[in-house]
């Protein structure tokens, strides 16, 4: 059976034992042989092996995803917590500063 070329395929050693040509043809004919069969199997072993791939990535890329929101969501808190724990240091700073004047004032400081 020859390819647009012209050219027949062809198996080292005459494996198929038909003058070292293969045959392509359908799976239940006679010329058919177990190299198509392997290839066939490790074809399917190869796309069983790539949906896993694929659903393992998937499912990393999500878990990657919400983890990369939840930090960020706990960033964005944390600097809110500061922004307010900031404004209420500051705001104490500022009434012991006063409470110390007017203590140094009563005191003749």
């Amino acid at each position: 059976m020859a390819d647009a070329l012209g050219r027949e395929p062809r198996i080292e050693g005459g494996a198929d034992g038909i003058r070292g040509r293969r045959c392509f043809r359908r799976a239940d004919h006679p010329c058919y042989g177990p190299v198509m069969t392997r290839l066939e199997d490790a074809t399917v072993k190869l796309d069983q092996a790539l949906a896993r791939l694929e659903r393992v990535a998937s499912g990393r890329t999500d878990r990657e995803a919400r983890a990369r929101i939840e930090l960020e969501q706990a960033l964005a808190q944390l600097k809110t917590d500061h922004t307010r724990l900031s404004e209420a240091a500051d705001t104490v700073s500022a009434r012991l500063d006063g409470a110390i004047g007017r203590l140094r004032l009563m005191a003749g400081d």
